[in-house]
């Protein structure tokens, strides 16, 4: 792939989606720089975009209605394609595509992310890294050569090392992840996380304030392994001290980020969705922080809850908490309020296929005499038939909540 420096140029309309583009990129290993993640605090955010525009050597060009109509976005194009700059349009929703960009193939996201993002990382090279890998070994003969007998002896204990401590990070984050399920009459609960390696940065907790009032946590982190766990174990014990009875889910999130913005590398963000149920005024609050949408399924049908909200991490100050914005819906017996990361929407198969929404709507359908942990145990158990002979790419988490 392309070494140097990968330039996003696009709307703030599009940051979800810019967002999640770049959280994909870079767990591939792509040199990423992002206005929203990589400009420190107190810098200047013209000066920033310039000066990394100037030292790019790709750039990505999101379309859609709002940026091609965007002056910014359009004088980036322009500087980019006159300095001789790799530019790759990415159709993000259906538009006019600009006449200077016309000469250039796009790659079409609108009907199939995973196709798009494939076609992106063909034209980004993503290959040739495991090929210039496999030319920096020595070659002997022909072959590459052997490892020493006490090269070999030392190869093995550091992997032996790293494994054992990756297994004690998965006990620790395991035991981190609620043990019980809350006894709540009303409500009946089950959640699960299932990590793509031995950690994840998948995280789920549910924290009861009172005998009618509980938090449902859901969030993951903008990478995977153990550097994704230890962040999100921080965020756990954040939000635990700050769940309270006085407290409204969108209050919480502002304060987390304010709390954990300062303590996160500049590359890495965190997508939560916080929801609090009251059986004593039948109401749940929830408030998204550019998470997965929350659905609920009832008489047949599957609502989806797509708030607006970016990732915390990402901005300090007035913008993120002017991103948020919260909701409230009436509780009424039979409903079920699904709960989840992208990893078990993008679940794929083996010929790159998504698993998909239709596929989780059509399971929490007409559910509402199945219990939870049934409910869930089918979930997984789809993606796994789903998935067939494929790797699994990435943690999954879901908590489903059924009203009584």
């Amino acid at each position: 792939m392309a070494s140097g420096k990968i330039f996003f140029s696009y709307s703030r309309d599009d940051s979800e989606f810019v967002l999640k583009l770049a959280k994909d990129l870079r767990a591939e290993g792509a040199n990423i720089w992002l206005d929203q993640l990589d400009i420190p605090a107190g810098k200047r955010w013209d000066a920033e975009i310039e000066q990394a525009l100037e030292i790019a050597e790709v750039q990505l060009v999101i379309l859609s209605p709002t940026s091609v109509g965007s002056n910014n976005v359009m004088d980036e194009v322009s500087y980019a394609l006159e300095k001789g700059k790799l530019v790759i349009p990415i159709l993000h929703k259906d538009c006019q595509i600009p006449f200077r960009l016309k000469r250039l193939q796009y790659l079409n996201f609108t009907n199939n992310y995973d196709k798009g993002f494939k076609e992106l990382s063909k034209a980004l090279n993503f290959e040739k890294i495991a090929e210039k890998e496999n030319d920096s070994k020595i070659i002997v003969n022909g072959q590459p050569e052997k490892p020493s007998h006490k090269q070999a002896s030392i190869e093995t204990e550091q992997k032996q090392k790293i494994e054992r401590d990756l297994d004690l990070a998965r006990k620790i984050q395991q035991g981190l992840l609620p043990q019980c399920i809350p006894d709540m009459n009303g409500l009946d609960i089950c959640g699960e996380m299932i990590p793509a390696m031995q950690v994840g940065g998948d995280y789920y907790d549910l924290i009861q304030i009172s005998d009618s009032k509980l938090f449902v946590v859901v969030g993951d982190v903008s990478g995977k392994g153990l550097s994704a766990s230890l962040y999100m174990t921080k965020l756990q014990t954040m939000i635990k001290l700050s769940c309270s009875d006085n407290k409204s889910p969108k209050e919480i999130l502002i304060d987390i980020n304010k709390r954990i913005y300062t303590e996160l590398d500049k590359s890495w963000f965190v997508t939560i969705t916080l929801a609090l149920f009251d059986l004593e005024k039948q109401r749940l609050t929830f408030c998204r922080a550019g998470h997965m949408p929350v659905l609920q399924a009832t008489n047949g049908t599957v609502q989806s809850y797509r708030t607006q909200g970016l990732g915390v991490g990402i901005e300090k100050g007035i913008v993120f908490e002017k991103s948020l914005v919260e909701e409230e819906v009436k509780l009424s017996p039979g409903q079920i309020y699904a709960f989840f990361t992208d990893g078990v929407t993008e679940a794929m198969n083996e010929k790159n296929e998504l698993f998909g929404d239709e596929n989780l709507n059509a399971i929490l359908k007409n559910k509402s005499k199945v219990r939870s942990s049934d409910i869930v145990n089918e979930i997984w158990s789809s993606v796994k038939s789903f998935r067939g002979e494929a790797e699994v790419n990435d943690d999954m988490t879901m908590v489903v909540v059924k009203v009584k």
